[in-house]
């Protein structure tokens, strides 16, 4: 019965209150305690990066945590509205929260990766709402503008482009029409500036390319790079063992988790291409990483699931004081 009840609790929303209130704690003792790298912003494509946004530290401390917690409230959302989970347990959003909270160096800055999730999230909740229904093509408009405008910031949100075309086509809503709602979508944010003179041709920035392939300093980001090792490690590790799971599900619950599985796969690929934009992507593999464990641990039927969740929430707790020591 104490299994049952410590497993119960691991899939309530009382974790995710006690996550949340030690990521606003780990925050702060960050901010305060250890000395914070601050990661280099630059202009973008056209625009400054997030890390520009916000000049004074501590508010952009704050902001960040405020979206972080509301990526975990999204996550919520999501399972709620689309039952992605096949159960309302909370356990994803708390396994983020942890994962966020491994990296207190990033929870303490607002960067591009914290709005790079946003928009993702955002735009994967218009996607899901447009499954076999041709009438809400306005919304295949909505996700491409979104992620056009934002790439004007950075170039990353151009790599989750691929995503959401192959998403439309396992919606079941690609058509002529879908496809002009896409190429419109994609200009219009461009086509707005241009025209109205905030920017012009010559203000269009073309990143450096080969410094995706820079030399990555293992010394001083090795404790993010290992984060991102266990991360990608539990993403794959979860995606292998709901396999059998994901493919027994119907037509409509396989188009959900086909695009999720895109979504995942673009990540990783990105971090392994695009390795000196590494932060960036490290909160949207979190996300993929705790949707993929909570969906196995929500499928276990054994009380004593808790065992290895709890081995889980140890690793990063692991990390996370790794981070705080000088």
């Amino acid at each position: 019965m104490r299994a049952v009840q410590i497993t119960r609790f691991m899939h309530s929303r009382w974790l995710v209150l006690i996550m949340a209130l030690a990521l606003v704690c780990v925050a702060m003792t960050a901010y305060t305690n250890i000395p914070v790298e601050y990661l280099a912003g630059d202009r973008g494509l056209v625009l400054p990066s997030a890390n520009l946004w916000i000049p004074n530290p501590h508010t952009a401390m704050w902001v960040n945590i405020g979206a972080t917690l509301g990526l975990a409230a999204l996550m919520v959302v999501l399972n709620r509205s689309y039952n992605l989970l096949r159960t309302m347990t909370l356990l994803d959003a708390s396994l983020f929260l942890a994962m966020s909270m491994s990296t207190p160096w990033l929870l303490v800055q607002f960067y591009t990766g914290t709005p790079l999730c946003l928009t993702l999230i955002v735009c994967i909740l218009l996607l899901y709402s447009t499954y076999q229904n041709p009438g809400r093509r306005k919304r295949i408009f909505l996700i491409f503008f979104l992620l056009s405008a934002m790439t004007m910031t950075q170039y990353c949100y151009a790599v989750y482009v691929p995503v959401f075309i192959i998403g439309s086509m396992q919606m079941r809503i690609f058509s002529i029409k879908t496809l002009i709602a896409i190429i419109l979508g994609t200009i219009t944010p461009w086509w707005i500036m241009l025209g109205s003179g905030l920017i012009t041709t010559s203000d269009i920035h073309i990143p450096d390319f080969g410094n995706m392939f820079g030399t990555f300093y293992l010394i001083d980001n090795l404790q993010l790079l290992v984060a991102v090792l266990i991360s990608a490690a539990v993403l794959v590790a979860g995606w292998c063992l709901n396999f059998p799971r994901m493919i027994a599900y119907n037509a409509h619950m396989r188009a959900y988790n086909g695009t999720m599985s895109v979504l995942a796969l673009v990540t990783l690929i990105a971090l392994c291409a695009d390795f000196i934009n590494l932060p960036a992507y490290a909160p949207v593999l979190f996300m993929c990483a705790s949707f993929y464990m909570g969906r196995m641990f929500a499928a276990q039927a054994s009380p004593k699931s808790y065992i290895p969740i709890t081995t889980i929430f140890l690793i990063y707790a692991t990390l996370l004081i790794w981070s705080l020591i000088p």
